[in-house]
């Protein structure tokens, strides 16, 4: 009996954006979130929310720095590697370990910085042990199994838990930092205490100590390594944007939002794509199958992007309309090497994957700050941001033996029509129509690849 779902008429597509795929569960997950904060600083007010809400967000920064990259690896380790318990249980001891001792420590910090009477070191220390219960979330065995029902519903009970015990608090009254970060802990243990409907064994909680990495330790930290990396380089951009050019940095906050956004959203497909590839490997027409999937969800985000970009920028000021098209380039460049990623993962090159797209964005970020403290102008950074991105794809390509998709010249035809629209005058309304078609022609091929795909046309 196979792990990996036949493909059926939902197929990929379909079960992406079924109520149970991983997009729906980080709507969800995503809007919980952001309902409950938002009711907290209504309800309790600044004073309260400013310590409680930085606390929870050091909480959420643990949490990511304690995944060491295994979520990502284990994708596929589960998929492909019959002695993933053993992989999962080493991951376990390391993580725990890793967030054993970095809890306290951000305690610590906490305290030195702000003082324990403070409100957000209480709201911290309740969310300790939800801190360390982060190391045993079962989505990504789940997601490697194939079992992505029950994934979303290990996800859909830890939010689940937090916005019930948000809104008792609420409901209560009562400004209580610990009681908040309690129920940030009660939402994390959630899904253990489900393990076992989860169709998960009781060893597998159990960690393995093990004081060597091994190859998938070695590719996890260094994908972490490069997360790390990335999101310096994302979380900066608004930071040089205010240093070279402040006068358009609440338009491209927004805008960047937006499209981090969607990057984000993309990058869930890739749960259910990775254990997809890898039961279709060894067939012969797996790169037709993947630049199908992956020119689908290309050409879709590309659309959606294309036509929200070109909302914001025609809403802007005219000077402010030029920088918002550096912004739609960068992102279909990091999407179009994002979308590869599962291929990588499936093919097992991670580790060569993350080492040199590490390096560039080190020499990236370098070069970025360079051109800040030179006073250099913001075309100069968003154009060494350019070159890396697309570096980054380069890269992909040639791990993988493919060449650049065909829909690639949608990514022009978005970036042509945002250029348009920098320039929106009377003789630029042709070059403006034509963009805007062609990024609605890349949804219409989209929607053509993924319902080929998931009616099994592709015999492989």
């Amino acid at each position: 009996m196979t792990l990996i779902p036949p493909l059926r008429r939902s197929g990929l597509a379909g079960r992406a954006l079924h109520p149970a795929g991983p997009i729906a569960v980080q709507i969800f997950g995503q809007g919980v979130n952001f309902l409950s904060q938002t009711a907290l600083l209504a309800v309790f007010g600044a004073a309260f929310y400013g310590p409680v809400g930085l606390a929870l967000v050091a909480a959420a920064t643990l949490c990511f720095l304690g995944e060491l990259g295994y979520p990502v690896v284990l994708l596929s380790a589960v998929a492909r590697d019959d002695d993933w318990p053993r992989h999962w249980r080493i991951a376990l001891f390391q993580r725990v370990m890793v967030l054993g001792g970095g809890t306290p420590c951000a305690l610590g910090l906490w305290a030195w910085i702000y003082g324990i009477e403070s409100e957000g070191w209480g709201a911290l220390a309740a969310a300790a042990p939800g801190i360390i219960a982060s190391a045993w979330q079962p989505a990504p065995l789940l997601y490697g199994q194939g079992r992505a029902q029950a994934a979303a519903l290990s996800v859909y009970g830890r939010w689940g838990v937090f916005g019930l015990g948000m809104t008792l608090v609420l409901i209560l009254g009562v400004p209580s930092d610990w009681a908040v970060g309690l129920v940030f802990s009660a939402g994390m243990i959630a899904p253990l205490l489900f393990w076992p409907w989860l169709g998960l064994d009781a060893v597998l909680l159990r960690p393995l100590v093990s004081r060597r990495l091994g190859r998938l330790g070695s590719g996890a930290l260094g994908w972490w390594v490069m997360s790390l990396v990335g999101t310096l380089n994302d979380r900066g951009l608004p930071f040089v944007i205010e240093a070279t050019r402040p006068a358009i940095l609440a338009h491209a906050l927004l805008a960047l939002q937006v499209l981090q956004g969607l990057t984000a959203l993309a990058g869930q497909f890739d749960r259910l794509l990775v254990p997809w590839l890898i039961g279709r490997l060894k067939a012969p027409g797996w790169a037709r199958d993947l630049a199908k999937v992956q020119g689908g969800v290309l050409s879709i985000a590309l659309g959606v992007a294309a036509l929200l970009v070109a909302i914001l920028a025609l809403a802007a000021p005219m000077a402010e309309r030029g920088a918002l098209s550096w912004f739609l380039a960068e992102w279909a460049l990091v999407l179009c090497g994002g979308a590869f990623t599962a291929a990588i993962l499936a093919k097992g090159r991670e580790r060569p994957f993350a080492r040199r797209l590490t390096m560039l964005v080190i020499i990236g970020v370098i070069a970025q700050a360079g051109v800040v403290l030179a006073d250099g102008p913001f075309a100069a950074v968003m154009i060494v941001r350019l070159v890396v991105a697309g570096l980054c794809v380069v890269v992909a390509l040639r791990l993988l033996g493919l060449s650049a998709p065909r829909e690639a010249w949608f990514l022009a035809a978005g970036g042509a029509a945002c250029v348009a629209l920098a320039n929106a005058t009377p003789a630029a309304a042709p070059l403006i129509g034509l963009g805007l078609g062609l990024a609605g022609l890349g949804l219409w091929r989209g929607w053509k690849a993924c319902r080929h795909i998931d009616r099994g046309e592709s015999k492989g």
